[in-house]
């Protein structure tokens, strides 16, 4: 029974300072080196390494206890091969998300891939934020706005009495 129990339990080597010493020193390189410039041909490229259409993610007049999909298109648009990492949403609404993408690796120059958005409420608020991306040329947020529905009140005439109405209109673009 005590086998068991000692099976079970992982094993954690201990390092020497030198090796800790190692382990850091390798940590820090590899965070220096995940942003790398690009340079093709003696031309540096500098701007956005991969374009997202649509270019915001926009989730319309939605309502609570619903699912909304959207499926968005990311093109390499640098000068060479280049890769990118989705990165998690901010920790206030990472549980209305979830995203559906498999990593397609590096990518040549003007190839594109598939990024698919699934949204369900949770709260009947606005909700703006970004779809962080880590490119090997930098880092690329990709605006995400969801747009609960809102009412705006029509007055018919310019001065209101009793005899007068109102109706209410359901808008279909975002009221900022």
């Amino acid at each position: 029974m005590e086998e068991e129990e000692k099976k079970e339990e992982e094993y954690y080597p201990v390092l020497s300072k030198l090796e800790e010493d190692y382990m850091r020193r390798v940590k820090e390189s590899h965070k220096r080196n995940l942003i790398q410039k690009q340079i093709v041909a003696g031309r540096e490229f500098k701007g956005t390494a991969f374009i997202a259409k649509p270019d915001v993610i926009l989730f319309n007049d939605f309502e609570l206890g619903k699912t909304y999909k959207q499926k968005i298109l990311v093109t390499n648009a640098s000068f060479s091969f280049n890769s990118f990492k989705l990165l998690p949403i901010t920790d206030a609404f990472k549980d209305f998300f979830e995203i559906i993408y498999s990593p397609s690796g590096r990518m040549s120059a003007g190839l594109s891939t598939t990024i698919e958005i699934i949204f369900t409420p949770q709260v009947n608020s606005d909700i703006i934020t970004s779809l962080p991306l880590l490119a090997e040329t930098g880092p690329i947020n990709i605006p995400l706005k969801c747009y609960c529905r809102k009412g705006i009140v029509k007055a018919e005439s310019t001065s209101l009495d009793s005899v007068s109405y109102t109706h209410l209109t359901l808008p279909t673009t975002p009221y900022v």
